[in-house]
């Protein structure tokens, strides 16, 4: 089972699908329904991202430490992560130093994003 710590605790409604994906050498932007929460999620230094289905993704809300009324989680076990770790062709491990896990959860698509750093939360514009 997942084990999840929630970052952000939406204000108002939680957002019910992902808008928009940007990514390139300046980094990942994730926009959630903008007319609704007006955020985006900027990580500077992806080393990844996936993109599924929220009902993929069960052992998340399976979790006790999961909290409904939250959109920007830390995995802190049993994710994405803990699986390539597991793989013996997954080196960003070994040569990128600190990676953490993190996951956009919306009521609809869901993003993990493997990062060398903190997500940085902004005003999306629509």
């Amino acid at each position: 089972m997942a084990k999840t710590k929630s970052i952000l605790k939406d204000v108002g409604s939680s957002p019910t699908d992902v808008f928009e994906i940007q990514y390139g050498k300046s980094g990942l932007l994730i926009r959630v329904d903008p007319d609704l929460t007006g955020r985006a999620v900027y990580f500077g230094d992806p080393i990844g991202f996936r993109v599924l289905d929220e009902g993929d993704l069960l052992e998340f809300w399976e979790d006790e430490d999961y909290d409904s009324n939250g959109w920007i989680f830390e995995v802190v076990s049993g994710g994405w992560l803990d699986y390539e770790r597991s793989r013996k062709g997954f080196f960003s491990s070994a040569d990128r130093g600190d990676i953490t896990e993190y996951l956009v959860a919306t009521g609809s698509d869901c993003v993990n994003i493997l990062s060398m750093s903190d997500p940085r939360i902004i005003r999306s514009a629509t």
